[in-house]
């Protein structure tokens, strides 16, 4: 009892073990997948800011076009007064067209200076920032207009004639430059876009932008420099965000779960082999108590025989005297029989069981059987009847061991007949085959029991129980037998209705 409870508080122990590694594992993954996220919602943010910036920029770069759209000079000073300075723009073209783009800046004094920035347009028409204040650094004199007060200027004129947002940006253009931005964090994934006011009206948006989405997206205020002004809001979801962070910690995922999957197995394999070897223990112990009961028996009746041979009385009755020798002889042969099968089965294990195969004939070795338990069986009231049918009855066989096949069959049908004994025994040829049928009325057995009554040491009252007498080892020696002459050997049986072996062997041996 108490190496049960060890065995049993091992496999606990172990089961939990397990379940905390499956569990850290899990948590290990949900943290990594979280961190992912973190990461990516950051990145996202920092990419929709400075997305933001680059197109307010941009925006702010190009007044002066915007401006002078279809005009080539135009004074900016009628809507707001630059003062002491006048600032002429001569603009030819738009974007990839421009050919000439030029900034006169006139004095109170009379004095002018001419800047043409057609030689710092980039290839595809584009003013950047970098550019023109770098340009006025190198150009412009201490004595002449500061270029940060300049852009002071062109500020306020900017903000004065702010325009929707819908009419200055055009909404492919929006996406462009947020793509640009996300693939500078790493984060190449589908997104919609829109710019929606503080009344939820739908400004500008991607084409499959949907207005039903209630959580998951990604939020800017567009106006916060503005607090007078109503902001508008830029709003950014990507519909596959999760199967983006899932890929982005594939690696660990996979890792994971092939490092708790062998964990797994290795477990299965442990435990089978725990309660594997406990099962071999039990029945090891078994064996021990059964074999020693069965021996136990033979060897006080010899003794008792022994010692009464001794005594000089009994020696001089001749018929006592061959009585007494007759039961050491059969209880040394009863003896020997057991420990002649333990041998052959272990010979089988080794798979070095010598069979003398030769010419037998099946119902003559039947015939035999039957007159050996036949005896027994009457003492019990029962009966045997034999229905020996089989035109084909001679095969290629090792008769010794064949002997046995019959004998342990017949054995069985008698130890597991509670009442008289009906036994019957059929024989008939089928597909080249000779076919023994050995029927009993017996206990009979489960679909369970039927699946293990060939192993090992099983015995059908189980445990170490004596009322039926065995090693368990006696259906198993059946079939190793019937399967090392190249033969089948089949059960039907029902529970308190009886069982049937029926055991199929080739005509010509192989």
């Amino acid at each position: 009892m108490k190496k049960k409870g060890v065995f049993y508080f091992i496999v606990v122990l172990m089961s939990v073990s397990l379940l905390l590694i499956i569990l850290m594992q899990g948590g290990h993954i949900i943290r990594s997948y979280n961190e992912k996220k973190e990461l990516v919602d950051r990145g996202v943010l920092e990419a929709l800011t400075q997305a933001w910036k680059r197109l307010e920029r941009q925006d702010a770069l190009y007044f002066a076009y915007n401006k002078l759209h279809g005009s080539k000079t135009q004074d900016i000073d009628s809507a707001y007064p630059v003062d002491p300075y006048m600032m002429h723009f001569d603009f030819d073209g738009f974007g990839s067209n421009s050919k000439n783009f030029s900034i006169s800046i006139s004095s109170a004094q009379g004095g002018t200076q001419v800047f043409n920035f057609s030689n710092i347009l980039s290839p595809d028409g584009f003013l950047t920032y970098p550019a023109i204040k770098q340009f006025f650094d190198e150009n412009l004199t201490n004595q002449q207009l500061e270029f940060n007060e300049l852009i002071a200027e062109l500020e306020k004129e900017y903000e004065l004639q702010r325009r929707p947002i819908e009419a200055r940006f055009d909404k492919n253009f929006i996406k462009t430059v947020i793509s640009n931005e996300l693939a500078e964090k790493d984060l190449d994934i589908d997104f919609e876009f829109a710019v929606i006011d503080a009344n939820q009206n739908i400004r500008i948006s991607s084409d499959d932008f949907s207005e039903n989405f209630s959580s998951g997206y990604y939020k800017i205020n567009l106006s916060s420099a503005n607090i007078f002004t109503n902001p508008d809001f830029l709003y950014v979801y990507f519909p596959h965000k999760g199967k983006f962070v899932v890929e982005g910690i594939y690696a660990q995922i996979l890792s994971s779960v092939i490092f708790t999957l062998i964990i797994i197995f290795t477990f299965g394999i442990t435990l089978r082999t725990v309660i594997r070897q406990k099962k071999l223990t039990e029945i090891k112990n078994d064996f021990i108590n059964n074999m020693t009961h069965e021996l136990k028996t033979p060897i006080a009746t010899i003794q008792l025989a022994a010692e009464s041979i001794k005594n000089p009385k009994l020696r001089e009755n001749q018929v006592i005297l061959e009585k007494f020798t007759d039961i050491i002889s059969q209880e040394t042969h009863r003896m020997n029989q057991h420990v002649e099968q333990v041998l052959q089965m272990a010979l089988l294990d080794r798979e070095s069981l010598n069979l003398k195969r030769e010419e037998i004939d099946m119902h003559e070795l039947i015939v035999e059987s039957v007159d050996k338990i036949d005896l027994i069986i009457k003492e019990r009231n029962g009966r045997i009847r034999n229905f020996l049918k089989a035109d084909e009855y001679k095969i290629i066989a090792d008769r010794d061991t064949m002997q046995n096949v019959v004998n342990n069959l017949l054995d069985n049908a008698n130890k597991y007949s509670t009442e008289a004994p009906e036994i019957t025994i059929y024989t008939y040829n089928m597909n080249n085959l000779f076919v023994l049928e050995v029927e009993d009325k017996g206990i009979g057995m489960s679909k369970e029991t039927q699946n293990k009554i060939f192993d090992r040491f099983f015995r059908a009252e189980g445990g170490n129980i004596h009322n039926i007498k065995g090693f368990g080892l006696g259906l198993n020696y059946v079939r190793e037998i019937v399967l090392a002459h190249k033969g089948e050997i089949e059960i039907k049986s029902q529970a308190n209705k009886g069982s049937s072996f029926i055991i199929k062997l080739p005509l010509q041996s192989t």
